[in-house]
C-alpha cells in the first residue's frame, strides 16, 4: 500500500534550501570584500581585512533569534499513528508564503 505524502525535497524545491534565502539579500559579485586580488600581496591585505570585518560582524549578531514559527505542511491519518510534517523558522530570513 502506497503512503500518500507531500514530498520535500530541497533539490527540486529551492525555497527549502537556506542559501536560497541568503541569495535573495546577498549578492557575491557585488559583494565589497569579494576576493578579486590578483597578486600574493593584494590577497593577504584582503585576508586580513576580511577577518577584521568579519570579527565586527559577528560581534553584532548579525543573525538575530527568532521565534521558531512552526508551519503544519501535511497530517497523515496511518491508523494506528498520525504522521506530520512541520516547518520551523530558525533563521530571520524567511521564506516565500507559497510553501
Amino acid at each position: 500500500m502506497a503512503m500518500a505524502t507531500k514530498i520535500l525535497d530541497s533539490g527540486k524545491l529551492k525555497k527549502l534550501q537556506p542559501a536560497t534565502a541568503l541569495w535573495d539579500v546577498y549578492r557575491p559579485v557585488k559583494a565589497p570584500l569579494r576576493f578579486i586580488a590578483r597578486s600574493r600581496d593584494a590577497a593577504r591585505r584582503w585576508q586580513a581585512k576580511t577577518r577584521r570585518e568579519l570579527a565586527k560582524t559577528v560581534d553584532i549578531g548579525l543573525l538575530k533569534p527568532v521565534k521558531p514559527a512552526p508551519k503544519r505542511i501535511e497530517v497523515v491519518n496511518r491508523g494506528d499513528h498520525v504522521r506530520e510534517k512541520i516547518l520551523i523558522q530558525t533563521s530571520p530570513l524567511r521564506f516565500p508564503k507559497s510553501i
